[in-house]
């Protein structure tokens, strides 16, 4: 009755990380196969919403709660489904589909097969990835098949079986030499490279050339002003110290509001994720919050990463000083650096994804969608380590644009527009 658990493993499926592996609570069917006695294990998939013989949904039909296992809940579902759909079940007239042997459901096994062997070979020289950067948040499934089709394209027939977004994906790769990955492993040794990064865009906004990133913050911003500055959704936010709840408000009554709309929200986010950094505002950084970032500037002071700057505060060995009175940041990026070129890829990389997630967001709740269902496109980064050198993988994905919104060609709409990835 399973065609799929015999060809492709487990370990095949979890390679992929997709959630919700199989579903228990529910037993899954295609009501044509059903029609003709048939049901395939790989219906109980969640990540997979159609048949992938027929493209027919699949139907979810909660099992009846037992004292017995799951299993046998399931079967007892299926005995009452096939009973239901097809009258001569168990004993089937019709033979004259052979599921095993139908080119979809072939080229759909080729696919995942061919896919997660190259996750996997992929996997073993990542070192490190961007999810680091977003707060224990996962993927959802139709994120990680949109990326994994642009690591390995679909045909028809493979398409046809899942739901993919409107947005195209592209993955691009960048290659950076054997210096830049000797100079990462030198200074991230004991921190970690996403420390380093978190450290970067705080002390290159006062080295000798200006931060690139914040230009595209700024132009990120502006992006998000012309597009939705004008509010249209008549939602708030209202915090408290355990978790955000979205009301609806008189439209009305805007200019009275003490609550914060989505445009606000993502002005704010913005802001704190890529933004110009709050560090150096001393009297909101805790005690320990700068004793970690002297430590880190300790550590990269010693391999000249970094440079105090002409009003910081030092120890008698030349350090910077932990002292309350210390003025943020107090040190400055060396762009001489060879990780430099791979920290400046990955921080434009960075705004243009942090904006994307917020502009797309935007512009679902105003066309009706509830704002606590935001799917936010994660794991955009990964970097992967050569013989030669490092190699970044960068999955980029068109944002929308509202309708009418006014044109402006300083601001580029599309991050795979972007001209931040060497050759």
């Amino acid at each position: 009755m399973s065609v799929f658990s015999n060809a492709i493993s487990n370990d095949c499926i979890q390679t992929l990380g997709f959630h919700g592996t199989t579903s228990h609570s529910h037993f899954r069917y295609c009501p044509d196969c059903a029609r003709l006695g048939y049901h395939s294990n790989l219906h109980q998939f969640e990540w997979l919403p159609r048949c992938p013989v027929h493209g027919s949904l699949i139907i979810s039909e909660k099992n009846v709660l037992s004292k017995s296992n799951n299993f046998s809940a399931s079967h007892v579902r299926l005995k009452e489904v096939m009973r239901r759909a097809c009258p001569t079940w168990p004993a089937i007239k019709e033979r004259n589909i052979i599921f095993e042997n139908d080119w979809k459901m072939q080229s759909l096994i080729k696919w995942i097969t061919d896919v997660s062997e190259s996750v996997r070979q992929a996997d073993g020289w990542k070192i490190w990835s961007s999810s680091q950067l977003e707060k224990n948040q996962s993927s959802t499934n139709r994120q990680i098949i949109d990326r994994l089709k642009s690591l390995v394209p679909m045909e028809e027939g493979v398409s046809q079986s899942f739901y993919l977004d409107d947005a195209k994906w592209q993955l691009k790769r960048a290659k950076f030499s054997s210096k830049v990955k000797s100079d990462m492993k030198r200074i991230s040794k004991g921190y970690g490279f996403t420390a380093i990064f978190d450290f970067y865009l705080i002390a290159s906004l006062y080295s000798k050339d200006p931060a690139r990133y914040l230009k595209k913050f700024y132009a990120t911003r502006k992006l998000m002003r012309s597009l939705h500055g004008k509010c249209r959704c008549a939602w708030a936010a209202v915090d408290d110290p355990w978790q955000r709840t979205w009301v609806k408000m008189n439209e009305e009554d805007r200019p009275l509001w003490l609550y914060s709309c989505p445009y606000e929200i993502a002005m704010k986010e913005l802001k704190f994720e890529v933004g110009p950094p709050h560090l150096h505002d001393h009297a909101r950084q805790s005690r320990l919050e700068r004793i970690s970032f002297i430590k880190l500037a300790h550590h990269l002071q010693e391999l000249g990463a970094i440079q105090p700057t002409d009003n910081a505060l030092l120890t008698e060995q030349g350090l910077l000083d932990n002292s309350p009175d210390q003025v943020w940041p107090c040190c400055k990026w060396q762009s001489d650096q060879p990780i430099t070129k791979l920290l400046e890829c990955i921080a434009d990389i960075w705004v243009d994804h942090v904006g994307n997630n917020l502009i797309t967001w935007l512009h679902q709740v105003e066309r009706g969608r509830k704002p606590w269902r935001r799917h936010d496109a994660l794991d955009c980064m990964q970097i992967y380590e050569l013989d030669d050198g490092l190699e970044l993988w960068a999955w980029l994905r068109d944002a929308p644009e509202a309708p009418g919104a006014p044109p402006d060609q300083d601001i580029p709409r599309r991050p795979n527009e972007l001209q931040y990835l060497p050759n």
